[in-house]
């Protein structure tokens, strides 16, 4: 935590410091605090070390508590995964079935088609709610070997 500070510099002291900033690249706040660090360090670098094994804490435990959260919303998402899996595995579920009964009641004429190789590939498509022509017809090819057997 930062404290705001008021102080009294000589004025040529703070000109200059100034005008040599491009050369040094510091400001007031980071030479105060390296000549603070640097006098306690000499007076009492016991209190010094408490203070930064104090802060270090206080950063492992902002970042425990940041693991935390990183668990909570890893988890939130697998459930999410597997809730869309499982909803997912229902539709295809639903599916299968829905299709496996159209098969079923157009089953000969399905048969007498794919003999013929005269399949209406797009209808069937939609009729049986496929993604694609690909996907019917190794769904097909799956239904009518085993109806060949």
């Amino acid at each position: 935590m930062k404290v705001h500070i008021h102080l009294n510099v000589d004025h040529e002291k703070k000109m200059l410091f100034e005008s040599l900033k491009e050369v040094h690249g510091k400001t007031f706040t980071d030479i105060l605090e390296e000549g603070l660090d640097a006098c306690l360090s000499e007076i009492v670098p016991s209190k010094l070390m408490e203070e930064e094994i104090a802060q270090t804490r206080s950063r492992l435990m902002e970042l425990e508590q940041n693991l935390v959260k990183i668990r909570m919303i890893e988890q939130q998402r697998k459930l999410q995964n597997k809730a869309a899996k499982k909803e997912d595995s229902i539709a295809e579920d639903y599916l299968e079935i829905m299709r496996n009964q159209r098969f079923e009641e157009s089953r000969d004429s399905l048969f007498i088609q794919w003999k013929r190789l005269d399949m209406n590939w797009p209808r069937i498509v939609d009729l049986f709610q496929f993604k694609n022509a690909t996907e019917a017809k190794a769904w097909f090819a799956k239904k009518m070997i085993g109806m060949e057997l």
